[in-house]
């Protein structure tokens, strides 16, 4: 072997080994850029399970070449590349590598695959540039170009080698000659011996001192794993677009100095470098400590015009590729050899460009809309990239110009809308609730409230909310009873079940609030983060704030819907500068300083702060003679002038990289306990003595703030969220399990959340499945649903086997949570379910449905006529719910096949295993049905059969729920008498159970009927009942139906019309939960409602839309007759005021058919359809007074109207 050892050289080049007949393994995981991209979505789950992968990779491959006697030259992030100084006369130094690479083909556990190859030939292995406690290493030379080049040829699972180069072995290995000059090699032969090679004391690389690992030291110390971050990877050519084989060292120590001083200003990290076929490709990401996420596009691609600017020697320039995205950063490798890499698509794509960058840096499309205005690209075109599912649109960098800022907005200051809240108490006023985007000031409009509220002596109560508040029963109000120091009630303690229950509870600590507040004389309540508010304690604060006892105020994060919601606006610039001198004690701030800062935070206050604390910590901002300033920088220095923050996210997470190890452990630990914790538990959890004194350099940071007595809580949940994703999975776990051995969790919600994080399924199914138990009995619906479909979520995910009885009930509950939450397709797909598992599928086609429909029906028949019921039937009182349950969604969607389908299968479960309640259901259904199919003799006995058995019962839910639904059908016979009978009885007995929910649809449906009969005023006091029981559970449907009816009084009356209710309806319209029939009612009601305001352009559009409606989804509800009603109004009027509108025409025929065909199946609309063809033919209009006492309601409400569209009367 001739080896010449060089210990240092001139133009940063270190130390240098040159061998000329040395042998190169090149290992590339296959696949691994696409296995990053979709563990990436799984978060620290994804991470840890990507890092074993690796890990696993490269132990396997790491170990084989140790024990072949190898060394590891270059890392280049998921390959690496081997050397063997000398291949050998006798080909021992070839085998030897060949053997390594044998064993890595073997030992690799699947679904891991490698491409393999192996060269000889000269080698040089040399450490280049950098500080003096950094070591990066390239090995060049033909050899390694040849290992690349045959690695690219290579299919995964695969070794492919020169056939010349396999012949200096071939007494120690079989091959396979391929097409193209390669060769395959199989195995080592059976008789051949193992050799092994010595290094002696040759100098080997430390890769564990690249300027990446001696970062992730400074972050992480000596921790592996890793985690998915958000970075920006820039690919370079140090070989100026040529072969690799032809790069002197020295060349490329001088090519490595001058690209490292472009990188250096932007905040470009050195990732790796690797000598290929066709270049010499080095890997640098952005958006890494200290620079962090900042402008990490911009800078990116500043950098890259900075080096493609640098023409070097021969006036040649670098090819420079740029991509952004998702990257997993992480220290991996063998026990004895460990260093640090990126790894993701970003990298692949980048190098990808790269390779087509001869004319300028090119980069994609997305990367280069991130990073925003300043920067100028040209030739926009698609290309096919390898790996890349879909063609990549790709630009070129033209010009790097200079960065340009926004100019300031100039939004107003809000005023203060929130003083009202403190105005006159003990007068009711409902909620205020503040909304707005994360960080945007609502805790600080909060803050400043309390302190005004406690100035003028208000009891105030501010409740911490917890992250799955949402999905607890009523958990917001006990933290205020709580906070107000009221004793707690037991909410299960009460005896009644169902809505009575609900209704108890509700007033029970409606009560038990009320003195508590009144104890204070004037009580608010400031609810912050209120995105995680039950809907219980919601109508609770309600309540109370509608009677005056109290006053509430809310925010959360989110859309400004519903439109009285409070929108906080950003800061202006004096606003800004004035948080900065509150932030940073100082009394003044330098007005460009005040600008600057305010254009790169938008005005956004928690942006403000976070971006101010990161500069002071980089001494990038200073507070200098009582006065805060950026300090002066050259236009040269861009680590100076970039100021624009990449995300809120972004920023909480480049301040705790700068916090010491052991104080960012201990703020992930607390994260794991809530974002309130107590020291002593956090102590307990961390096993760390010092964490009174960590807590307090946390506060001082603003990180963490007291908040009691030996409590703490984040300073916002950002940096909760944050600290906790900092962990990895393997850390989570094992936190979340010793909180659950510490005893620490608070309640079964709590320990379902950590059972969860611990990885212990079982127990989390469990507690998730008992607490969605809890929320029935409480009537909870959105919470049921939501725990119910948590438990059988992981049950499913991670292989829980959950008992038959167990998993029906959770499907059972998802599906009546999700009809009660009116979320009609999941709860329809969740009863379907439940079903098919019970052995009872549903068919989906309607001929399916109509081949079980006949069954069902002769069944019914040989139950009426024959007495015969069968036998008893396995999950007989579940089957005839679920199927009860699937008929209320179809008589939503107007599916009748559908609705006589799961009702005759509801009765005829029911009777065979004798559920009452379900059979007074079954037999109230068919009334309707057979009303709506014109059997009218069939509706009356199966009414009368709903009340027989209900009345002998002697339940009063079911004799309730039969009046109800006979006062529908006897309102669609316009049978007044009996319909208000029924509904009289109905709303008696439901008002006396508590049963708000069907008091309200009662009350909604007598409304209606005497809407009908021309007995509904504005002035009516059931109509002012309803409103004052709506609340925010109230569904759409009967807002809807209360909204029209307000509307529909007014159309009687020459007065103006309600305009809330209009808006109101407006805004409902289009609400996913109103089915077809309800959409046709609130478009033709504000269709006439335009009318009456006098707008004809409006009220034909909303016809226009209504139609469509109309005979796109016949309708078939009895009180739909007041809808069409008012469209054959509005299209008429509009006719007759545009007698030359042939379309104005048609439009009013097609509303007149609507009617007359609803007018076929419900008797209640044929005055109005006789009416409507009545008063299209008469020529006086003195003739249509007459028609006024037959026709009634319709002929008023019309001639209503075309006194309001100035039409003679």
């Amino acid at each position: 072997m001739t080896l010449a050892l060089v210990p240092s050289r001139a133009g940063g080049l270190d130390a240098l080994w040159s061998a000329p007949d040395a042998v190169v393994l090149h290992v590339d995981l296959a696949g691994f850029s696409t296995l990053a991209r979709a563990l990436a979505d799984e978060g620290p789950r994804g991470a840890e399970r990507l890092a074993g992968h690796l890990d696993a990779f490269f132990e396997a491959t790491i170990g084989a070449v140790q024990r072949a006697g190898g060394m590891v030259a270059t890392f280049a992030g998921d390959a690496l590349v081997a050397l063997w100084p000398e291949a050998g006369a006798d080909g021992a130094g070839f085998a030897a590598a060949a053997g390594a690479a044998l064993d890595v083909a073997a030992t690799l556990p699947p679904p891991l695959k490698a491409r393999i190859s192996l060269a000889s030939g000269g080698v040089e292995l040399c450490r280049l540039g950098g500080e003096e406690t950094e070591e990066m290493w390239a090995a060049l030379g033909p050899a390694i170009s040849e290992a690349a080049r045959l690695n690219g040829a290579a299919t995964p699972g695969e070794i492919v080698v020169c056939p010349a180069d396999a012949a200096r072995a071939s007494a120690l290995l079989e091959l396979e000659t391929r097409t193209g000059g390669t060769a395959r090699l199989l195995r080592r032969r059976a008789d051949a011996p193992a050799p092994r090679m010595e290094l002696g004391d040759l100098p080997r690389p430390d890769h564990d001192r690249t300027p990446l690992a001696m970062l992730w030291r400074q972050l992480n110390g000596s921790a592996a794993g890793g985690a998915f971050r958000d970075l920006v990877v820039l690919s370079v050519d140090l070989a100026q677009g040529g072969e690799g084989a032809v790069v002197t060292p020295e060349r490329l120590a001088a090519r490595l100095k001058r690209v490292r001083a472009q990188l250096a200003p932007w905040g470009g990290v050195p990732v790796n470098m690797m000598a290929e076929e066709k270049g010499i490709i080095l890997h640098a990401v952005f958006g890494l400590p200290p620079q962090g996420p900042a402008e990490r596009e911009r800078r990116a691609l500043r950098a890259a015009a900075a080096i493609w600017s640098d023409i070097g020697e021969g006036g040649a320039r670098m090819p420079v590729g740029v991509a952004g995205g998702r990257l997993f950063f992480s220290r991996y490798g063998h026990p004895e050899l460990r260093t640090v890499s990126t790894f993701g698509w970003p990298s692949a794509l980048a190098t990808r460009l790269m390779q087509g960058a001869g004319d300028g840096p090119l980069t994609d499309a997305a990367t280069a809309v991130r990073s925003g205005a300043g920067l100028a690209f040209t030739g926009a075109h698609m290309r096919e990239v390898k790996g890349a599912s879909a063609p990549v649109e790709v630009v070129r960098l033209a010009d790097p110009g200079i960065p340009q800022r926004r100019q300031e907005g100039g939004r107003a200051t809000a005023p203060p809308v929130l003083a009202p809240w403190l105005a006159r108490p003990g007068r009711p006023r409902a909620p205020a609730e503040v909304v707005g985007p994360r960080g945007i000031g609502k805790s600080h409009m909060l803050a400043a409230l309390s302190a005004a509220a406690h100035a003028d002596n208000w009891t105030v109560a501010e409740p911490v909310l917890r992250p799955d508040g949402a999905d607890l029963p009523y958990d917001a109000v006990l933290r205020v009873l709580a906070t107000l120091g009221a004793e707690l009630p037991a909410l299960g303690g009460l005896d009644s079940a169902g809505e009575r229950q609900q209704q108890n509870i509700e007033d029970d600590l409606a009560e038990r609030l009320g003195a508590a507040s009144a104890a204070g004389t004037k009580c608010l309540i400031l609810v912050d983060d209120a995105q995680y508010l039950d809907s219980g304690s919601r109508v609770v604060l309600e309540r109370l704030a509608m009677r005056g006892a109290l006053r509430v105020v809310l925010a959360r994060r989110g859309a400004t819907e519903p439109a009285p919601a409070i929108a906080v606006p950003p800061l202006t610039v004096r606003e800004s500068a004035a948080l900065l001198c509150t932030l940073l004690d100082a009394r003044l701030c330098e007005p460009e300083t005040a600008r600057q800062l305010h254009e790169a935070s938008e005005g956004n206050p928690l942006f403000l702060e976070e971006l101010a604390r990161g500069l002071l910590a980089e001494g990038r901002l200073a507070v200098t003679g009582d006065t805060v300033r950026l300090p002066t920088a050259e236009p040269a220095s861009p680590d100076h002038r970039s100021l624009t923050p990449g995300t809120l996210r972004d920023l909480v997470a480049a301040r705790l990289d700068q916090l010491e190890t052991a104080d960012r452990a201990v703020l992930s630990a607390a994260a794991v306990i809530g974002r309130r914790f107590g020291a002593g538990s956090l102590a307990a959890l961390a096993q760390d003595p010092e964490v009174t004194t960590r807590l307090a350099r946390l506060a001082e940071a603003g990180l963490v703030r007291p908040v009691g007595e030996d409590q703490h809580a984040f300073g916002n949940d950002l940096v909760w969220e944050v600290s906790y994703d900092a962990l990895s999975f393997a850390q989570r776990s094992w936190l979340h399990g010793r909180v659950i051995e510490l005893g620490l969790a608070e309640d079964l919600a709590e320990r379902a959340r950590h059972f969860a994080g611990a990885e212990r399924q079982v127990e989390a199914v469990a507690a998730h499945q008992k607490l969605a138990e809890r929320a029935v009995a409480l009537f909870a619906h959105a919470e049921a649903l939501s725990q119910a479909s948590e438990a059988r979520r992981r049950a499913d995910e991670h292989g829980v086997t959950l008992a038959e009885e167990d998993r029906l009930s959770l499907l059972m509950v998802e599906g009546e949570a999700g009809l009660e939450a009116v979320e009609m397709r999941m709860a329809e797909a969740r009863l379907q379910e439940a079903l098919a598992f019970a052995g009872t599928p549903v068919a989906g086609r309607a001929a399916g449905r109509v081949a079980q429909l006949l069954p069902a029906l002769g069944r019914q028949v040989l139950h009426r006529v024959a007495g015969r019921w069968g036998g008893p039937v396995r999950h007989g009182a579940l089957m005839a719910r679920a199927h009860r349950l699937l008929a209320e969604i179809a008589y939503f969607d107007s599916r009748i096949d559908a609705v006589l389908l799961h009702t005759l299968a509801s009765l005829n479960t029911a009777e065979r295993v004798g559920q009452v309640r379900e059979i007074v259901a079954g037999f109230a259904a068919l009334s309707i049905g057979f009303e709506t199919s014109g059997l009218r003799p069939l509706a009356d006995f199966y009414s009368r059969r709903a009340h027989e058995v209900a009345e002998a019962r002697g339940d009063r839910h079911d004799v309730a729920f039969a009046s109800l639904v006979a006062q529908v059908m006897y309102g669609g016979r316009a049978d007044w008498a009996r319909t208000r009978e029924m509904g009289d009885r109905a709303m008696t007995l439901y008002a006396e159970l508590g049963a708000m929910g069907r008091w309200r649809q009662t009350v909604a449906t007598i409304l209606h009927n005497r809407m009908a009969q021309g007995l509904l005023t504005p002035e009516d006091p059931l109509l002012e009942e309803l409103g004052a029981r709506m609340d925010s559970r109230v569904s759409a449907q009967i807002r809807s139906w209360w909204l029209t009816a307000r509307l529909g009084a007014a159309f009687q009356e020459a007065d103006p019309l309600p305009g809330s209710a209009k808006d109101a309806l407006r805004a409902l319209r289009t609400h996913p939960h109103l089915n077809p029939a309800e959409q046709v009612f609130a478009q033709a009601t504000l269709a006439m409602a335009e009318l009456r305001d006098g707008d004809l352009g409006a009220a034909r559009e909303e016809a226009r839309q209504a139609l469509d409606l109309a005979e796109a989804r016949p309708p078939a509800a009895w009180h739909l007759h007041a809808g069409l009603s008012w469209l054959a109004t509005v299209t008429g009027v509009v006719a007759e005021a545009r007698p030359d509108d042939t379309r104005a025409a048609a439009e009013d025929r097609r509303a007149l058919r609507a009617l007359a065909r609803f007018a076929k199946i419900m008797p209640v609309a044929r005055p109005a359809a006789a009416f409507h063809r009545d008063v299209r033919n008469i020529t006086e209009w003195a003739e249509a007074a007459c028609m006024i006492d037959e026709a009634g309601p319709p002929a008023i409400a019309h001639m209503e109207a075309r006194r309001a569209a100035g039409l003679e009367t």
